[in-house]
């Protein structure tokens, strides 16, 4: 049975459901009303600051699901298995008195073609950037609305030396930076609406880090590394492959970039 929680700890502010999806109540979207088991969104409060995961599985508890944690990745997101034949998963989002974890939930057969990743991200609320001196701009620690650690610095990530990993990475031009035109989640398809093209889906870290996801009728890839702009050049850098540089134009509607020589416009995810 698809994840059914009662939300009666704390109230969260109301979900807002990803483009295409339906609203079931405040604190829950489908992707499928006629088959609820093909995805799920899911807010639930939790009092208290910290961030753990066992408040997590104690609410699922609390509100009748049998729940176990699989695993738990370094940025903080939880993977469940829930009841019978469905899995999750989950990220918490800090507030005053209390966490809020958002869930995505679908079955086991449905769940490798959702982008689990990217729907939180998009669910995630983020802060509007704070203004420094300079051309790149961070928010007070733990509001930077990044997918992994708080800025801790007004410099590039790429100019460190090392990516968010702890990797060795090349300094980057002190003109090079990241754009935050381009910070969110955009997807788009290549090779036409109606099937048999590849979509792609592109994560901008706040930090610099870039997660790139590409699916097809093969399957799904997916890249990680990093990514810094300078005038209108967008520049990769894989954790497998050297750097290449992009020309791009983005404005708050779409991107448009060439990709493995293709045009490929991309639109928000939010």
């Amino acid at each position: 049975m698809l994840l059914a929680l009662m939300l009666a700890l704390y109230p969260a502010h109301a979900l807002q459901p990803p483009v295409g999806w339906t609203a079931m109540g405040p604190d829950r979207a489908v992707m499928m009303p006629a088959d609820p088991s093909r995805g799920e969104v899911r807010e639930l409060a939790v009092a208290g600051d910290s961030i753990d995961p066992q408040g997590l599985l104690d609410a699922l508890a609390q509100a009748g699901e049998t729940a176990s944690m699989t695993r738990q990745e370094a940025d903080g997101t939880v993977g469940l298995k829930i009841g019978s034949g469905m899995v999750g998963r989950a990220r918490a989002h800090s507030g005053t008195g209390q966490v809020t974890w958002y869930l995505v939930v679908a079955s086991a057969r449905s769940a490798d073609s959702l982008d689990a990743d990217a729907l939180l991200t998009a669910l995630i609320p983020r802060a509007l950037p704070t203004p420094l001196q300079g051309a790149v701009e961070v928010l007070p620690a733990g509001r930077d609305g990044s997918l992994w650690d708080p800025v801790q610095t007004a410099e590039p990530v790429a100019s460190q030396g090392t990516d968010l990993w702890g990797a060795p990475v090349a300094a980057a031009p002190s003109s090079w930076g990241h754009s935050q035109a381009l910070v969110g989640v955009w997807g788009g398809t290549v090779g036409g609406p109606w099937g048999g093209g590849q979509e792609f889906v592109f994560t901008f870290d706040a930090t610099g880090r870039l997660r790139i996801v590409e699916k097809s009728a093969d399957g799904s890839q997916v890249t990680e590394g990093t990514w810094t702009t300078s005038s209108g050049t967008l520049r990769i850098a894989s954790y497998t492959a050297d750097p290449f540089d992009l020309p791009y134009t983005v404005d708050n509607k779409s991107m448009a970039l060439t990709w493995q020589g293709q045009p490929l416009t991309l639109f928000p995810r939010r």
